[in-house]
């Protein structure tokens, strides 16, 4: 999801990785594992005095990325698909969501 997208008094998130490190290369003596993973995402919001759907009414999102680690810096390429609105995204982060 985008951002700031979505906005309410009470946020729910879910999120599940299937991460997969096959690869290791040592350019400064010590391993760098590079891989990647797989993801979906739903999350859920509240707010008083809007009309928010049924009570499990969720906007998901899936998506693929790259993961290359280096001791405890990991860093991430994603791209995600918003599933409701089929909006492709691209993000460059550093460090797991978990």
């Amino acid at each position: 999801m985008p951002r700031n997208r979505y906005a309410g008094a009470v946020k729910a998130f879910v999120n599940a990785e299937l991460r997969w490190l096959p690869y290791e290369f040592p350019p400064w003596k010590a391993p760098v594992p590079v891989g990647g993973l797989l993801f979906a995402d739903a999350g859920r919001l509240w707010q008083a005095g809007t009309p928010d759907g049924g009570f499990l009414a969720c906007h998901p999102g899936v998506g693929a990325g790259l993961r290359v680690v280096r001791r405890a810096a990991v860093r991430r390429f994603d791209t995600g698909l918003e599933v409701e609105t089929r909006r492709l995204a691209f993000y460059v982060s550093f460090g797991h969501m978990f």
